[in-house]
């Protein structure tokens, strides 16, 4: 729907959703495994050692209530 309207400040969109992102998020997940059968997210397959020079691991970024994970896949 965001997408198909023609939004005049994407700054205060995002002020305005602020105290609603973590519901929001979990709605968003809540509708894509309801559409797709799936999580957002593929299991991790258990503890892996990363070398820190070749692969080291992505960092959690977190901002107030709200964080986003990046996990690395093949």
């Amino acid at each position: 729907m965001i997408d198909e309207t023609e939004i005049p400040s994407l700054e205060k969109l995002n002020e305005a959703l602020l105290p609603y992102w973590p519901i929001l998020w979990r709605v968003c997940a809540r509708g894509h495994f309801y559409h797709n059968s799936k999580p957002l997210v593929d299991q991790v397959p258990g503890k892996k050692v990363y070398g820190p020079f070749v692969d080291p691991p992505l960092l959690l970024l977190e901002e107030g209530e709200c964080s986003i994970a990046l996990p690395r896949g093949r």
